[in-house]
């Protein structure tokens, strides 16, 4: 049996979640946790998470690192223990912020660590494809997923919503169109509510009070977690159309309404008006991305990807 080690950085273990305030706790890291943790369990891995050097075992035979490195965290001892490992060591790189912002660290170590990783994982498909298309040939898609799994898929379909649509998250300059929505003085946003710290654990059954709620991309256009979670709590999404959303298999109007700066407040009105004849809409959805982007579609992605390249 391969001897394997996943690195992780330390933000996201469970005992170094900060308490944003009285009665909040940022725990939106869990779905990653338990992906990750599954894994280990399955291939008898361990587990590092780390903040600088990691220890990696001399003998060890495959390595995956998560977000390492990230705009906001490069790792840089962490990438620099993997750059000196043998070519006979396989490096698996699951990413998720690939965009650099001008850091040249950022920049330098997210060129070596592509050149060293046998296969990268990443979450916005078209993204990574623009900025680093010389590895593509490396690249697999492991679009978002909602999870823990039974804390969306057994929430009751909710026959009597909130008839309001949801904005939730942070709302600043990464995020236009949600920014835009915020900042708006159009006279039907008393159709909107805003919400945008929700302790993670509450998070399914918010989104599952209200009819609707609003998913937008960021400011690269990329695949939000949002997309996935909105539908698959039973509410009717709301999201700009863009590459990665269509590569899901989402269609507008079957899946998920689309909206612009152009339309957002008459799709919004149009929803809540005549919520009625959406309830379709949402059902199909909530059953596409329940069968296709569960935490548990992803673990079998990943498992098979560590198997492959194993055995390569």
């Amino acid at each position: 049996m391969a001897k394997g080690l996943i690195l992780i950085p330390k933000r996201f273990d469970k005992e170094q979640i900060v308490k944003i305030k009285a009665n909040y706790v940022k725990e939106h890291y869990i779905k990653w946790r338990l992906l990750f943790q599954e894994l280990a369990k399955h291939f008898k891995f361990e587990i590092q998470y780390v903040v600088d050097t990691p220890n990696i075992p001399k003998d060890v035979d495959i390595i995956i690192t998560f977000s390492t490195p990230q705009h906001t965290a490069p790792m840089v001892e962490v990438c620099k223990e993997i750059l000196k490992l043998p070519a006979g060591v396989k490096v698996i790189g699951f990413m998720l912020d690939i965009q650099c912002y001008n850091r040249p660290t950022c920049k330098r170590y997210m060129r070596r660590m592509f050149n060293r990783f046998d296969k990268i994982l990443v979450i916005s498909n078209c993204l990574f494809e623009d900025l680093y298309p010389k590895y593509i040939h490396k690249k697999i898609w492991v679009p978002h997923f909602f999870g823990p799994h039974d804390a969306y898929a057994k929430l009751p379909f909710n026959k009597n919503p909130l008839i309001k649509c949801l904005i939730p998250g942070a709302r600043n300059k990464h995020y236009p169109l949600r920014d835009f929505i915020y900042k708006s003085k159009h006279p039907y946003n008393p159709y909107i509510c805003y919400k945008s710290k929700i302790p993670y654990e509450k998070y399914p059954k918010v989104l599952n009070l209200y009819f609707c709620c609003v998913g937008t991309p960021g400011f690269y256009k990329s695949h939000v977690a949002k997309n996935i979670e909105i539908p698959a709590a039973g509410s009717l999404l709301l999201s700009e159309t863009t590459k990665d959303i269509l590569n899901l298999g989402f269609k507008p109007y079957k899946h998920y309404i689309p909206i612009t700066e152009e339309n957002v407040f008459k799709q919004i009105i149009e929803c809540t008006r005549n919520h009625k004849d959406y309830t379709e809409i949402r059902k199909r959805a909530r059953r596409y991305v329940i069968n296709n982007y569960s935490i548990k579609n992803r673990i079998a992605q990943v498992k098979n990807i560590i198997k492959e390249v194993l055995n390569n």
